[in-house]
């Protein structure tokens, strides 16, 4: 069974700021968004990493798809934003991880019995199956471009790639 992977703004941008949205495919056979996310994410062609993503797409690397309304879409959309909800929501039908890093949103498809990767997570497994050679330069990165971890996080993070 291909693996699949339904990905939500956050950690997509992520990715792209870093350089690293092929790692997506080395990982996944199968990269999806929703449109919601496409449009958060590729719209304004100034937003960052927004021409890395368009590019994935318009190269059939990532996958762009609308079925995502649900009952449990119509849960999530109470308490998230439009995009995470749909990621969860797709995730859910599709019987599949979901790549999403804001914590309510993460919460919430643990609730709902989905299992959930971020992006510290993906990093770490690419450097267990020999991808990349250390997340610790990936991380900072991140954090030069604004992303925020805990110092714990980090850590354990860090503790979990071996350096």
């Amino acid at each position: 069974m291909p693996s699949l992977i339904v990905a939500d703004s956050g950690p997509l941008i992520a990715f792209a700021l870093i350089g690293q949205l092929d790692l997506l495919n080395e990982l996944f056979d199968e990269v999806i968004i929703t449109e919601s996310v496409k449009d958060e994410t590729t719209s304004d062609a100034s937003l960052r990493g927004a021409r890395a993503i368009s590019n994935q797409i318009r190269m059939g690397k990532i996958t762009v798809t609308n079925d995502v309304k649900s009952s449990l879409y119509e849960k999530a959309v109470e308490s998230l934003d439009i995009g995470e909800a749909e990621s969860i929501s797709l995730a859910s039908r599709l019987g599949c991880r979901v790549f999403i890093d804001e914590k309510k949103g993460r919460t919430f498809a643990k609730k709902n019995h989905l299992a959930v990767v971020g992006t510290l997570g993906l990093l770490i497994k690419a450097k267990e199956l020999g991808y990349i050679g250390q997340i610790e330069p990936l991380i900072t990165r991140l954090e030069s471009c604004g992303y925020r971890y805990s110092d714990k996080l980090v850590r354990a993070a860090l503790k979990a790639a071996g350096e």
